[in-house]
This record gives structure tokens, sequence and C-alpha cells, in this order.
């Protein structure tokens, strides 16, 4: 059974304990024998919300409040203060042996072929006992996200049809290349709800233990953080280019062992994240580069508002360390520094991985070196570590590990200089949306409000000292932090 509840959130700070859930916009969860339960803002509604999943059926809110009785005070007060709630049933069924009709002349998708439960529906990144606080990322409703899929998938198929003779062949590919996948995330949405139900006892109290005090890796309780699981997730067909495979013509439909002969991946079908397939794709991960440039042209930049000679100009020796941009890619901000104030003094370096050092721009004055920002930084005491554009590429955890990585080279005048949009709480551009939207399917990670990178940076060990915005379309901005 499935139960919502909705409770004001002008009800929930009159409760400092429950004010504390509006502060900082995460999601929280609460996990325990037979039942779980999710709860989150609704964005722009001054509404929190609900949801309980339970493997009883409740009939009234009393019921609600004596079953999750000692299961986490703040969540006995939430259920106190709520006025109703509504409920519906969880279906699910077996697995069929196929999605298309014996004559071909449909096939299913969605719910009609791979039900499945809401367990796969939220990204958690730590645990204890009770209350877990799940990561700053929006939840992942994989029912919705597998029925999207099935879509794309059978409208890039079709796109290809030109004669009716050519509809069951499509039909049987949409299911071919479909059907493994959308199998196991049924499976691990499954297996994912054994985990979060679990009864008491010494299985509960190991799958704890892991969630506090283990890092992710394969096979973690929370299969969310759960890295080859991520990446299955995460994937969509076309970064396999099996959507190009589509334009051959096959008399018969291909296989998944064909695909992942033809794509060079897997059986499986994903283990890389994007990154990673760039780099062995260097002429897409060219156009890339190329694509992030052009983007930006003629567009104001943080030089214009960012009061340079103040924050950098002081009274630094030659031979000092001005600025590292790090994952800096060509070096086209270290460039565009250099010529705005050609009499700066100090050494300015460009970091990025091999491949990109190999293609960086030559410049008088610009040190280039290989660095992977997820190991220490390893020139000490810059005055400014200035990032661009990296954060929004990954999640929370990601990013708090990124950061650290530079504080033990920062000295008491360093700062970190972070280069990035800060996403308005509402009436955002579309732009704006568009691209946080781009970031959450294709990585995972998201654009950020104010209140997002204060938190992001508290949580790394740092604090937000100024903020400088240069663009209103896309408020990008540069946030000067230092260490707490």
């Amino acid at each position: 059974m499935a139960y919502r509840i909705t409770i004001k959130a002008e009800h929930m700070v009159k409760h400092h304990e429950l004010s504390k859930l509006l502060e900082i916009p995460v999601i929280n969860a609460w996990l325990g024998p037979n039942a779980h339960v999710v709860s989150y803002t609704l964005k722009g509604t001054g509404l929190y919300n609900f949801m309980f999943i339970c493997r009883v059926q409740l009939e009234t809110l009393d019921d609600m409040r004596q079953f999750f009785k000692g299961r986490g005070p703040r969540l006995c007060m939430l259920l106190d203060i709520a006025g109703a709630t509504r409920e519906w049933d969880l279906h699910t069924s077996r697995m069929m042996n196929t999605w298309i009709h014996p004559n071909s002349a449909f096939a299913l998708l969605g719910d009609a072929c791979h039900p499945m439960h809401p367990y796969l529906s939220a990204d958690s990144s730590s645990s204890s006992r009770g209350e877990i606080r799940l990561a700053n990322t929006a939840s992942r409703a994989q029912g919705a996200a597998q029925a999207f899929e099935d879509a794309a998938v059978l409208g890039a198929l079709f796109s290809k049809v030109q004669n009716k003779g050519q509809i069951r062949n499509a039909i049987y590919k949409y299911e071919q290349l479909r059907k493994p996948r959308a199998t196991k995330i049924v499976q691990e949405s499954s297996a994912n709800g054994m985990i979060l139900h679990m009864l008491d006892g010494e299985e509960q109290r190991e799958r704890d233990r892991r969630l506090r005090y283990e890092e992710p890796s394969e096979g973690f309780p929370n299969q969310w953080a759960d890295p080859p699981l991520q990446s299955t997730i995460a994937r969509v067909e076309i970064d396999l280019n099996l959507l190009d495979l589509l334009e051959e013509d096959q008399n018969e439909p291909l296989s998944s062992n064909d695909l992942a002969r033809k794509t060079g991946a897997d059986v499986s079908l994903m283990k890389l994240g994007p990154f990673a397939w760039m780099k062995e794709h260097p002429r897409e991960f060219k156009a890339f580069v190329s694509w992030m440039t052009a983007q930006r042209k003629d567009m104001p930049s943080w030089l214009d508002v960012f009061p340079v000679r103040e924050q950098l100009g002081g009274n630094i020796k030659a031979e000092s360390v001005l600025l590292v941009d790090i994952g800096g890619g060509p070096g086209h901000q270290c460039v565009a520094l250099k010529k705005r104030y050609p009499n700066l003094r100090g050494r300015i370096i460009l970091q990025d991985t091999e491949d990109v050092i190999k293609e960086a721009l030559f410049y008088p004055g610009i040190e280039a070196m290989v660095h992977d920002f997820w190991t220490e930084q390893p020139v000490k005491g810059a005055l400014a570590y200035y990032l661009r554009n990296i954060m929004h590429d990954w999640p929370d955890r990601q990013c708090i590990q990124i950061l650290r990585n530079i504080i033990p080279a920062m000295s008491k005048d360093s700062k970190i200089l972070i280069d990035e949009m800060i996403a308005p709480s509402y009436r955002a551009h579309w732009r704006a949306t568009q691209l946080d939207m781009t970031m959450m399917s294709s990585l995972a990670a998201l654009e950020r409000r104010e209140t997002d990178w204060q938190s992001l940076l508290k949580a790394a060990g740092l604090r937000i000292v100024d903020i400088h915005t240069y663009t209103e379309e896309l408020q990008d901005s540069i946030i000067v932090a230092v260490p707490v």
C-alpha cells in the first residue's frame, strides 16, 4: 500500500525539530520492518510531502501513528500534526515472456509490460537506524523513467519506418533493445524493497552498519549509491550509439549479444559513465569541448564583475602562484585573465587530465599541468583556486570530495572561486531549468540554488564570503569561499 500525506510548512515551523527539515532541501527517509517513508519539500507550494510504502494495510491515521510508533521522533511528530491521508494499492506482476502481440499488431510499454514497486525512487548517501538524510538530488521514479525510455526508443525506431512491412521488425527491435534493461531495473527494485523493509535482527543491524560506516561499492545496501547500479540506471541507449544501428537494414532484429558485439559494450548494456565514455571517443570529446566553448561566446564573463585587482592584484611575488584553474579544459579562462590583466604578477596554472592538456591553448605566462581533481591538489598556497562549471557535473558527495582535495593546499590568504549558475528558487529562466534537467538526466547532477551552495560548501568545510553575479538570464556567478 502507498499513502501520501502533505503538511503545510507553516505548521512545521512551529516545531523546532520539524523546522530543520525545511532548512536544507534534501530528501529524508525512514527505514523499518515492512515499511519505509520518503519525505521532501514540494517546490513552490509551501507544502511538505510524505510517501509511506507499507506491506500492510492501515485504515486510519491513528493506525499509521500506531504502526510507526518508535520509528523516529520527527516521523512521529509529523504524523501527530497530519490532518488527512490518501492511499492506493501497489500492484506488480510476473515478468512477461514477450511484450509483443502474436501477430505483431502492437507492443506494450510502461507498466503494461514491466510494472514495478517504487523502491528505486530516491538517491541516498548515508544512513543510521531509523531516519536517513538523502543526497540533494532529484528523486528517480524508475517506473515512469522506464516508460519514457520505452517511448523514446519506439519513437526513434518508427522514425525510420518507411512502409508497413518494416513495422514488425521495428517492434521486435524495440523489445530486444528495452526488455533486458527494463527487466534488470524491475529485479533491482524488488531486491531494494527487501533491503528497505528488513525485519529487525542481525541482517538489519549489518545493513545499518554498512550504511553508516562504509563507502559505497558494488553490492552496497543502499542500491542508489551502488556504483554499477547507478551506471546501469543512468545510462541511456544513445550513449552506445544503439540508435545509429537502427539505420542499418536488418532482416532480423538484433539480439542483446549482437548489440554488445557491435557496440563493444558489456552484454549487460552499461557500465561506463559519460566522461569515461568520452575518453574512449576522442572525436566526440573534441566536439563536446568545442560546444562548451561556443555556448558562452560573446556572453558576459566573470572578469566583468569580479574585482581582480583588489582580490588578486596585491603584493604577490612573481614566483608565487596567483591562480590555479582546476579542470580548466583548453585554458580559455586563463587566457582571458592574462589578456585582461597582462601586468598581474604571479603564476597562472591550468590543470586538467592528460588528454585535455595535450590540446591546451599555448599562451605566454600560462603553465599547463596534468592533474586529476579526484586527487589532492599539488599546488600549495595559490591565491585563488578556480573551478568553472565543474560542480554542476557531479552530485553533492563527489563535489565535497573535489573541494576537500583543495583545502589542504590552501594558505590563510587562499580562496576558492566557484564559477557556476546560482539557480533561482522560482521563476527561473527556461535555459536555467533546461540545464538543470540536462544535468539530472545525463549525469545525476544538478544546477544549485544559493541554499544548495551554502549547504554543500558547509559540508565540505567551507563558507561563502562573497558572490558576484555576471549574467541575468542564467545567474552565472563567482562564489568566493574560504575554509571555515
